[in-house]
């Protein structure tokens, strides 16, 4: 994994998390420049925007809703078809 702010490599993504200090950056900053997909925030359900997991780097996929398995699977069915 390299970071895309002085192209150094680094093991894997707690190793980038310190690593951004010394650029002074946020995980979320840096997330949402390098790393976000398009709409990747938004609430599947209810298209609202969404909260980010407690390690910064990832959005839950639905805001208030606990989707079924069933559900869940459909929605990998869906981002990975795209």
């Amino acid at each position: 994994m390299e970071c895309q702010i002085c192209k150094k490599e680094v093991k894997n993504l707690r190793c980038l998390s310190s690593h951004l200090r010394i650029h002074k950056t946020l995980v979320k900053d840096y997330y949402d420049k390098f790393l976000k997909k398009e709409n990747e925030d938004i609430c599947l359900e209810c298209g609202k925007d969404q909260k980010r997991q407690e390690d910064g780097w990832r959005f839950l996929r639905y805001r208030d809703y606990i989707p079924s398995l069933e559900e869940l699977i459909e929605d990998i069915r869906k981002t990975s078809d795209g």
